[in-house]
């Protein structure tokens, strides 16, 4: 009935109990748990969890089967090791079935194979031996590993075990003496803790990446590849992840990304592809070719932007803040827009600027892509609490304030302007300068200058209309002067 039946073995392997074993003979690299400094003790005894996958006629095996499980020591005849294990009514589902197997103290490290055999649970018949016998793989040979921990000096209490350790205070992972610890996967370094004597130095990932030998305190996440490995060469240096990431300056970080350099104290590149942070201070938050080489310098992201005065900015794409406080915004034109004095700023926006004061967008002005005067926005629909304006007693109002010339203090007497102030503007009409008596509101500006036009044309209407009635008035006499010269 089971001539046909398979068992492929689905064993969990105990890499880590392994790495034990071949660490226990060195004094510098114990794993150790404090529960062996407390005094306590835990053995996970000698039992290991067995998987299988069971199938008979062809078809998967689905319900309760007796098993018997045997070791030898050769896949073929060989020698019996320990005792035979039978285990009824194992319940096997969809194949699948689970076994806790303790043959004792057997594992030392010999090539053991397992011998499996199988009935029917409600049968009281003969076991039927499958074929092959199955290769016993890693998950055993964790016993092995606690025997030779024993022989090494400790005890199975005190290394860190597959199952968990039980421990009567936090246990401790880690190495005696001023030596390192590796863990590794697959036998390659993925986390490496480097003893210093100012502060420890951890650095994960590829095993190529590296920390230098005068960095302490340095942190490499994870990361990198065999041809570009990422790197902290100073004290307090972090690269988060990447590839090919450098923190070479004094608690300079560098995210993530790729090819991203921070090379002076403090600076930051938090991302993006071929960046480099090489100012004090300085931080590029993203993006692709930045530079960031004044101190306290950003640039914020994007493409071919540099910021390489002292507290400059830069954005957008081939902005270039070359001086001292510097900020240049750049639109997507190919072409660099630079800032070459110091605390001047420099947008470039060829579809134009469009600047709302209110939420819902009925207040601000424009500057039209080309333009170069700003829009404001003034339809009537935006506007209430009309009064009309006295334009003539404006006019005379305006005819009496002072115009002159002049220049700001805080600009080059060269500079020179035109205009009245503030406070004698505001007082033209009773409800100006409610922005602040201090200003003059460029539209009110505007409007002044056309309401006194009207007054002026008023006046104008007025004199004409006089002037007419003097001309008729004037023909008129001369028509009676020709008339009277022509009786004499």
């Amino acid at each position: 009935m089971f001539n046909n039946m398979k068992v492929i073995t689905l064993t969990v392997l105990a890499t880590l109990a392994l790495f034990l074993t071949a660490t226990a003979s060195a004094a510098s690299g114990l794993l150790v748990s404090r529960a062996a400094q407390t005094g306590a003790s835990t053995n996970t005894g000698t039992a290991f969890t067995y998987q299988g996958h069971l199938t008979e006629d062809g078809g998967l095996a689905n319900g309760a089967y007796d098993l018997r499980f045997s070791l030898y020591d050769a896949e073929q005849v060989g020698l019996q090791v320990g005792s035979t294990l039978d285990i009824e009514d194992v319940l096997v589902t969809n194949g699948m079935f689970t076994a806790s197997l303790d043959f004792g103290g057997v594992f030392d490290g010999t090539a053991l194979w397992l011998e499996i055999a199988v009935r029917a649970g409600s049968s009281d018949g003969e076991y039927t031996s499958l074929s092959p016998r199955q290769a016993l793989t890693a998950a055993p040979y964790t016993l092995f590993a606690l025997d030779a921990a024993q022989i090494g000096g400790l005890s199975p209490s005190n290394i860190f075990q597959i199952g968990g350790n039980t421990v009567i205070t936090d246990a401790v992972l880690g190495t005696s003496g001023e030596y390192g610890l590796e863990i590794r996967v697959n036998d390659q370094r993925v986390l490496g803790l480097i003893p210093n004597v100012y502060s420890p130095n951890l650095v994960g990932g590829f095993s190529t990446n590296w920390i230098g030998d005068d960095a302490y305190g340095a942190v490499i996440g994870g990361g990198g590849h065999g041809n570009s490995p990422n790197s902290v060469t100073a004290p307090f240096g972090t690269v988060g992840g990447g590839a090919g990431n450098t923190a070479s300056g004094g608690y300079a970080t560098v995210s993530g990304g790729n090819d991203n350099t921070a090379s002076d104290v403090v600076a930051t590149v938090s991302g993006g592809f071929f960046n480099t942070a090489s100012g004090g201070y300085a931080t590029v938050g993203g993006g692709r070719n930045n530079t960031a080489g004044g101190a306290s310098a950003t640039v914020s992201g994007g493409w071919h932007n540099a910021a390489n005065g002292d507290y400059s900015f830069a954005a957008g794409s081939r902005a270039k803040a070359n001086n001292r406080g510097c900020f240049v915004w750049a639109d997507s034109t190919n072409d660099d827009l630079n800032c070459n004095d110091s605390n001047r700023t420099f947008f470039r926006s060829s579809g134009g600027f469009v600047i709302y004061t209110n939420a819902s967008k009925t207040s601000g002005a424009l500057l039209l892509s080309g333009g170069s005067s700003w829009n404001a926005f003034s339809a009537r629909e935006y506007k209430e609490n009309f009064a009309p304006v006295d334009a003539p007693q404006l006019l005379e109002r305006l005819a009496a304030i002072e115009i002159s010339t002049w220049n700001y203090k805080a600009q080059d007497p060269v500079i020179r302007h035109i205009g009245p102030m503030a406070d004698d503007f505001n007082a033209l009409l009773d409800d100006l300068g409610g922005e602040g008596q201090e200003y003059i509101n460029t539209l009110d500006a505007d409007g002044v200058a056309l309401a006194a036009i009207q007054g002026l044309y008023e006046v104008v209407q007025q004199q004409g209309e006089e002037i007419a009635a003097l001309e008729a008035r004037l023909a008129a006499l001369e028509a009676l002067l020709a008339q009277s010269g022509a009786g004499d």
